[in-house]
């Protein structure tokens, strides 16, 4: 290249350079800024083509994140595999440029198949990286045409790209900040924490927030100590201050502090220092707790078991104590100065007469469990008083020797405080990192967008594992727990939501705060508090021991009959055999008590030494479980859930130990049996032609799915598991069926059964298949629905044999009725010729219209059954007669077969055509009415049918219509064929004012000659 081309190549190049450095100054969207880089790059090179790939850390792939002269689909949408062997994983790699002069001599790696299609023919790759040597993708420059880049091309790119990663760097740090700068406020918004701000000396404190805790702090101070500290703890809190500038770390410590009404409050202290870019202090922040009640919880917790009475009266949160028919047996003062009546309309009492309809409400549902699990429980509830006050309680309730002992406070201040908290939103980063709780938020899809270092920690994942993750998938054992209803409810009810629950991901108790956030997500926080659960189990098990003697626990002991319950000496040998253990194991008192423990353990193990290891267990541990099969006096086995503890003296001495267990034998081969039961229903789906299915009914998420599903719906399991099911499902359905089959779930969810029939079409050969669906709700024990059970099959084939039989059964019926046409026919062609009269043609062609009309029922009988009152209306509608005032027709719908139909429709005929001749339809007079019943003879069903023409003038009733009605076709065809034919008993009276036809026709029999 001339020297004087070279020169102007430069010059543009570097012209490139400075206006790339004018955007990247100006703009602060990172894939505008890409965008015209590629165009800047593109035109300083002459290729018409560039793109800028990011590399994707969690999937492995190369995105086409910004471009210039693709075709639509390439740029924002494509990614490439870094597993595969292309020119762009290659230069990741090597870490150096990378340039071909033309594709179709190398053989290094492969070149992407959309790059072929565009014509590229020479091409050249330069890594990119951030400060600290981190790579983030590739500058690609493309050309159509062969090309030899020469070393100055090279070393333009290699400075693009070595400028591109601090601007990508930095747009990075600037969207982290302003997302960190959101948090920080909204946290701090919302946080009940104290929060202040020191200098770097902690000289000067610079702003403080008390939160109610603290006086405020109008403006700076520099005698913070002496102003909030307490006296006796300044000198801790300044050396603790001291290291914590020394060492340039975490400030952290439990302090006493002035309240701003004169008392004195224990806060636990956080403060992490704020540096600048060289690593300078430049200022403190802080947060400070109040655990004034967690250290007077644990002050209280030493009290000595004498003042239990005083401790009972003079405590701030109510207290009641009842026995296990929910009798009020203790009710101290805090608890009468939430009441409104004395202590004796309470005292002695059962909760469910103080307390009208609790028994059936949330409190007393919990009251029940608590003592019939003797697991605690608590709930928060607003109660309205006989006054009309009310005031939201918390309370929580612990199984006793005695029943349950409650404690309740009014929380009505901290829930308004909480309403009012939740319009707040956080405010800066750094507390969210220095805060004791763990904090997280989650957007309106579930996905994670912040996760704080506390929350980290305690789940042991890290925040790039988890932000832009969906919740639920990240923690499936999550999905049904407390934490995940409440979420739940806090996202649909847009209400602050908190609760304390045992954690299904961490399995210990956590008090979890969960504030809607006007986006339509979740700000959530928690914090650890197992050994606050801790401390209020030992709370209530000291007051407990302090009610307790020798006497209630033998009585306890000895109402305990479903239980085996009994102490032993150091050595093992049984002191106490109460009446419950003798039910369980056989021996009477007399005979157990002075034998060792080793005659309820089996021949195995007491050659294993069990029982002397679980009583070395208990003593070193302070249990030591007891959970396999025992030994009974008359040597049937049972199995025993329970434990051994150590009975000490207060020096700690092992007396003895107390053995605590329930008989399960029955409740384990029920679990065995329902196992078992599991099993024997998988194996029958996994064999089933037909598909069988359970959802989940909140989610609607497949719990099972049996391998039919692949053949019926032409689509893998899998693929049918994964992402939302129900939609993929729905995708399956034909367009014109879905509202049908949403309306089908719909209403299975409110418990009702149903059947639905729909087409599907298969992804896997296109076909459209007909598929019926029987839904059924799936309750629990409460009878509420937990999940949906189905079971599809395929009725393709029997539709499509339903309709060809449908299509034949008409044509037949078509030519039946041709046929008596031509019968016809050929009756009056042959009458002309043999002269019959003209009343033998027209009954004759009655009779063969009334066996046509019949053949257009049989016709429609698969579809439409063939009822008593369909004939008779046919007959009826024929001779133009209405059911009105002179015709009536009543009785049951009866459906009459297709072989006895013929018969029965001639018989009506005879008698519609006579009354239109001669009686009730002839217009002259009287009513006609047709009565029918059903009854059965000897088990059979049989119909009885009473025909009854009333009030006929004199003039239709002489004797020659009488004669001429006495007679005849249809007499014969009643009294005779009728009762040969079909089985049937009948009468048939005719008098002066009225014909009476009577027919008891069973339904159940087949014709003669059949």
């Amino acid at each position: 290249m001339p020297d004087r081309d070279r020169s102007e190549t430069l010059l543009r190049q570097r012209k490139v350079l400075a206006d790339f450095g004018d955007v990247a100054l100006q703009s602060e969207d990172l894939d505008a800024v890409l965008a015209e880089a590629c165009r800047l790059v593109s035109a300083a090179l002459g290729t018409g083509r560039a793109k800028v790939l990011e590399i994707e850390r969690g999937r492995q792939t190369l995105f086409v994140r910004a471009g210039v002269g693709w075709a639509a689909g390439v740029v924002g949408q494509l990614r490439l595999s870094m597993k595969e062997h292309s020119s762009e994983t290659f230069a990741i790699e090597a870490g150096e440029p990378v340039v071909t002069q033309d594709i179709a001599r190398e053989d290094r790696f492969d070149v992407p198949d959309f790059m072929k299609d565009e014509g590229v023919v020479a091409l050249v790759n330069v890594p990119i990286f951030l400060p600290g040597r981190r790579a983030y993708g590739l500058l690609q420059v493309d050309d159509t045409e062969p090309r030899d880049f020469d070393q100055d091309d090279i070393e333009f790119l290699r400075t693009y790209a070595t400028i591109l990663g601090p601007v990508i760097d930095r747009l990075f740090k600037l969207r982290d900040l302003r997302a960190t700068e959101e948090r920080f406020g909204a946290f701090v918004t919302a946080s009940n924490d104290v929060v202040y701000r020191m200098s770097p000396d902690w000289r000067e404190m610079r702003e403080l927030q008390g939160r109610g805790l603290l006086a405020e702090m109008p403006r700076p101070t520099g005698n913070w100590r002496e102003h909030y500290v307490h006296p006796e703890d300044r000198d801790r809190v300044h050396a603790a201050v001291d290291e914590a500038i020394r060492t340039q770390g975490l400030f952290e410590m439990e302090h006493r502090v002035r309240h701003p009404e004169g008392r004195t409050a224990w806060v636990l202290s956080r403060a992490v220092p704020i540096k600048d870019a060289d690593g300078h202090i430049v200022e403190w922040l802080g947060a400070a707790r109040d655990v004034t009640a967690r250290r007077e919880a644990e002050k209280a917790l030493r009290e000595r078991e004498g003042r239990l009475q005083s401790v009972l009266g003079g405590m701030g949160e109510a207290f009641g104590l009842m026995d296990r028919d929910f009798r009020i047996l203790i009710f101290n003062e805090a608890a009468l100065r939430l009441e409104t009546r004395p202590l004796s309309e309470i005292v002695g009492r059962s909760h469910w007469e103080v307390y009208p309809g609790s028994e059936d409400s949330e409190i007393g549902r919990r009251f029940k469990r608590a003592l019939a699990e003797q697991q605690p429980v608590s709930l928060e509830h607003r109660y309205t008083w006989q006054d009309g006050t009310a005031r939201w309680l918390e309370m929580r309730a612990y199984p006793v020797p005695e029943g349950l002992a409650v404690f309740w406070h009014d929380i009505s201040e901290r829930k308004e405080a909480e309403a009012e908290r939740l319009s707040l939103a956080l405010q800066n980063a750094e507390i969210l990192e220095s805060i004791s709780d763990a904090f997280y938020a989650v957007d309106r899809d579930w996905r994670f967008t912040y996760v704080n270092r506390e929350t980290e920690r305690w789940w042991g994942r890290s925040r790039e594992e988890l932000l832009g993750r969906v919740y639920w998938e990240e923690f499936p054992q999550a999905v049904g727990s407390e934490p995940y209803k409440a979420h739940r409810r806090a996202a649909e009810t847009r209400e602050v939501v908190r609760l304390e629950s045992v954690s299904p991901i961490l399995g210990h108790w956590v008090d979890i705060s969960i504030f809607p956030t006007p986006d339509g997500g979740l700000s959530v926080y928690f914090r650890d508090i197992t050994d606050k659960k801790k401390a209020e189990a030992e709370r209530l098990r000291s007051e407990a021991a302090l009610r307790e003697s020798e006497e209630r626990f033998r009585a306890i002991v000895e109402t305990a009959t479903d239980y085996a319950i009994f102490t032993t000496d150091a050595e093992g040998r049984i002191a106490i055999w109460p009446k419950g253990t003798q039910e369980v194991f056989g021996w009477s008192a007399e005979e157990a008590v002075g034998q060792p423990m080793e005659i309820t353990y089996t021949p195995e193990d007491r050659a294993a030494d069990v029982p002397a290891k679980e009583r070395q267990t208990a003593q070193e541990e302070g249990h030591a479980p007891n959970v396999r099969w025992h030994l009974r006096k008359d040597g049937a086995r049972v199995f025993i859930d329970g434990v051994a503890r150590p009975l000490t003296n207060p020096d700690g001495t092992v007396t003895g130990f107390v053995k605590v267990g329930q008989d399960v034998t029955e409740r384990r081969a029920t679990e065995e049996a329902l196992r078992e039961s599991e099993a024997r229903f998988r194996q029958f789906g996994e064999a089933s032609s037909d598909v069988l299915w359970i959802r989940n009914c909140e989610s609607l998420a497949y719990e099972y799915l049996s391998p039919a599903y692949e053949t019926v719906y032409g689509l893998p399991r899998e693929e049918a598991l994964r992402g939302n099911q129900v939609f993929r499902w729905v995708e399956l359905v034909h367009p014109e069926d879905r509202e049908k089959v949403l309306d089908l779930l719909r209403r299975v969810r409110a418990g009702e059964n149903a059947t639905e029939t729909y087409r599907v079409i298969r992804p896997s050969d296109g076909q459209t298949r007909w598929i019926r669906n029987t839904d059924f709700p799936l309750r629990d024990a409460d009878g509420r629905v937990q999940r949906i059970g189905g079971l599809s099959h395929d009725t393709t084939e029997e539709i499509e044999a339903r309709e060809r039989l449908e299509m034949l059964v008409t044509e037949l019926q078509h030519r039946t009725r041709n046929l008596i046409g031509v019968v016809s026919s050929i009756a009056n062609q042959t009458m002309a010729h043999t002269g019959p009269t003209e009343a033998f043609r027209e009954e004759f062609n009655h009779r063969m219209a009334a066996l046509s009309r019949v053949q257009g029922l049989l016709s429609r009988a698969q579809v439409e059954p063939i009822t008593l009152h369909a004939l008779l209306r046919l007959e009826l509608d024929a001779l133009g007669a209405k059911e009105g005032e002179t015709v009536r027709l009543e009785g049951p719908a009866v459906r009459i077969r297709p072989t006895i139909v013929q018969t029965l429709a001639l018989v009506i005929h005879e008698l519609a055509t006579n009354a239109r001749k001669y009686g009730a339809l002839s217009g002259r007079g009287g009513r006609l009415s047709v009565m029918w019943r059903l009854h059965q003879v000897e088990g059979q069903r049989q119909v009885h049918i009473e025909w009854r023409e009333e009030e006929l003038p004199p003039t239709q009733t002489g004797p020659s219509s009488a004669a001429e009605r006495g007679g005849g076709y249809g007499r014969r065809l009643i009294e005779r064929a009728l009762p040969y034919s079909l089985g049937a008993q009948t009468t048939y009276e005719l008098g002066d004012a009225e014909l009476r036809c009577t027919i008891d026709l069973p339904l159940d029999r087949e014709p003669q000659g059949r």
